[in-house]
């Protein structure tokens, strides 16, 4: 499992999860183990934590974050157009300054979804676009705020510094507890 990426801690809770299930007669050959673990993984990745937790006091701060390529900005569209249809009144902020047709894919998007969207030139900090929409959400007594944010790996430092000061930024605009959520968006590859 490490040798797959799963990381230390992840590869750690599954095979306490496997020794479980062996002690417990759920698993009793070597060939039982990848059927099982299919079985748990995806109940364990489909049943639990997947509601989005509201702010007791608007706007809810919600940051996406991921690798390059691995459809944010779309992710980013699909959750504001869901949260608009279900009354929630969203504003999103396009802090991916980064790759050159982010702000137009997202600016698009909001047209046709019908809500607002804050901007950043080309090349602006990605921070000052989030703080912008933070206080553009609470100007308008919007629900959500929805931040775009550029691809990075947890390796690449100055990428990971950036992100701390977009959450910072969404913080600053004395939004308690921003941002509320983080959502990490994943591909087949990631």
């Amino acid at each position: 499992m490490i040798e797959a990426d799963f990381g230390v801690e992840t590869s750690d809770f599954l095979m306490d999860v496997l020794r479980g299930a062996w002690k417990g007669g759920k698993i009793e050959t070597t060939s039982d183990i990848i059927p099982f673990l299919r079985v748990d993984l995806k109940h364990r990745l489909t049943h639990r934590g997947n509601e989005l937790h509201f702010a007791a006091k608007p706007p809810t701060v919600i940051l996406v974050v991921g690798v390059n390529g691995a459809g944010k900005t779309t992710s980013v569209a699909k959750l504001a157009w869901h949260l608009e249809k279900t009354g929630h009144h969203t504003v999103l902020a396009a802090a991916d300054t980064f790759r050159a047709a982010a702000v137009q894919q997202l600016t698009t998007w909001s047209e046709r979804i019908g809500c607002e969207i804050v901007t950043g030139a080309e090349g602006a900090d990605p921070a000052s676009v989030a703080h912008k929409g933070a206080e553009r959400a609470l100007e308008i007594g919007a629900d959500v705020l929805l931040v775009d944010t550029a691809g990075r790996l947890h390796t690449q430092k100055n990428l990971m510094d950036e992100l701390r000061k977009i959450r910072n930024a969404c913080a600053a605009k004395k939004i308690e507890g921003a941002p509320h959520e983080t959502i990490l968006v994943l591909d087949a590859t990631t």
